[in-house]
């Protein structure tokens, strides 16, 4: 990384701040490239395009096209075809490019085509003008199930949860968990130069707020648990590291999955769970009930089934 690049990030920093750069360069290089590992990796949605791209490859004996796929064939993809190859094929070799070539190649297609699908099922198709629906099969792909919510995002998240890290070792404070859309507070501007440097095209404003709601979030668990645990202490009690105990008590007071909750972290707490694995037990939990709330409310906004829009 370049000296004016370096100095163009020290400069982001609040005034005050003795930034020494050769840190903030080792610090800043190896969050990119933590990002850009996580980059690479393949989502449910692109597994599964190309098990269907290598299923219909094999299907209609396509030896061009199904070759040009395992050569660029994806490792989980690779890892969960193969078992299935070997069940089926002991003797013979996961095929390659190069077997593709060979005068069973028609035959290998059709091998492959099956170890890529699971079965399948005959389902409703299209509506005749006779009033009748046409009977389709549907080919059951040996892949991930496809995303409609795909997390795009989570490379992104990742890299400010680490930039949070490393302004946090510069500056010796730790960053704010909101910012407004003008980006205008020293940390969203450091984060914005190192989107433009790695590449990330998400939000910042969306991602900053993001990563701080995440972190209330965990606070608010451990805070939850710690009462849960010392059921006779009381809230003014709650370590300060964990925030302001007035909020928290708030917050606890109006949280619609409370009884839940505390039914799971004693079920959990018996089976001897650890802190972690209860923390990240209850987080999933309300993660998911906050999501299930906001699609409702979305829903109910479009005039959807159920929605003040719909009569």
């Amino acid at each position: 990384m370049s000296e004016v690049r370096i100095k163009a990030l020290a400069a982001v920093f609040p005034k005050g701040v003795d930034v020494d750069l050769n840190q903030l360069r080792k610090l800043i290089l190896g969050d990119a490239r933590i990002f850009a590992q996580a980059s690479r990796v393949p989502d449910n949605n692109k597994l599964r395009k190309q098990i269907a791209e290598l299923e219909e490859a094999g299907r209609t004996k396509d030896a061009q096209w199904a070759a040009a796929l395992l050569d660029v064939l994806y490792p989980e993809n690779r890892a969960s075809l193969q078992p299935r190859w070997a069940r089926r094929h002991p003797k013979i070799p996961f095929p390659t490019s190069s077997s593709l070539e060979s005068e069973q190649a028609d035959t290998i297609c059709e091998s492959l085509a099956d170890v890529c699908r699971d079965g399948g099922q005959y389902v409703d198709g299209h509506l005749r003008q006779a009033g009748k629906r046409s009977r389709e099969w549907r080919t059951t792909l040996h892949a991930p199930h496809a995303d409609r919510n795909i997390k795009k995002v989570t490379a992104e998240e990742d890299l400010v949860r680490n930039l949070a890290l490393t302004w946090l070792q510069i500056t010796g404070d730790r960053p704010p968990d909101t910012v407004h859309k003008d980006l205008s507070v020293p940390f969203a501007k450091f984060v914005q130069h190192v989107f433009e440097l790695v590449g990330a095209t998400g939000s910042v404003f969306r991602r900053i707020n993001e990563h701080g709601e995440k972190r209330r979030l965990s606070s608010f668990v451990e805070a939850v648990l710690w009462r849960w645990q010392n059921p006779s202490a009381e809230w003014s009690a709650v370590p300060k590291g964990l925030g302001d105990w007035k909020l928290l008590k708030n917050r606890f007071d109006k949280w619609p999955e409370r009884e839940n909750c505390e039914i799971l972290f004693g079920e959990m707490q018996q089976a001897g769970r650890s802190g972690v694995a209860i923390q990240g037990a209850i987080i999933d939990v309300i993660t998911h009930a906050n999501s299930e709330r906001s699609s409702l409310k979305k829903k109910a906004q479009r005039g959807g089934k159920g929605g003040r829009g719909s009569r």
